[in-house]
């Protein structure tokens, strides 16, 4: 029986999502098929608790860095979250809450994972709206020639 079935944790995902302010793309599918938000550096997952608090849902974060004084200077950037796996180059963190802004920011710089896009309200232009009909045509036209 699995403690934390893969629905729960992108439910879990979704809700840090907006507060990450991560692009859509970021929710992906590892090897096992569980649900993570990946970055080009690291990647987040969520859990049902850290070994110390195994009852305790929040989110696991695992860093790659390219040196270890860049894990050194990460771990000081991510202090609000604990330290987990401390290795020579990389490690993970937990954090049992939802970031704040400011924590959301270091996390999506350290872990590499691209920030949602804010297109705010402004409408297409019509440049932008040509582009896409044409793209449209185009898939429309490969998909017909298959």
């Amino acid at each position: 029986m699995d403690r934390h079935p893969p629905a729960a944790q992108r439910a879990a995902l979704l809700k840090l999502m907006p507060a990450l302010g991560c692009s859509d793309t970021a929710l992906r599918r590892d090897e096992c098929g569980d649900p993570r938000l990946e970055g080009k550096h690291g990647h987040i997952y969520a859990v049902c608790g850290s070994l110390d608090e195994p009852g305790k849902p929040g989110f696991m974060a695992y860093l790659s860095c390219e040196t270890g004084m860049a894990w050194t200077y990460a771990k000081k950037a991510l202090s609000f979250a604990k330290v987990m796996n401390d290795g020579d180059d990389e490690g993970a963190l937990f954090l049992d809450r939802l970031p704040s802004k400011s924590e959301a920011e270091m996390i999506r710089r350290y872990c590499g994972i691209l920030k949602k896009r804010d297109m705010g309200d402004a409408m297409p232009s019509e440049a932008q709206l040509a582009a896409r009909a044409a793209f449209a045509d185009r898939r429309r036209a490969q998909i017909a020639a298959a």
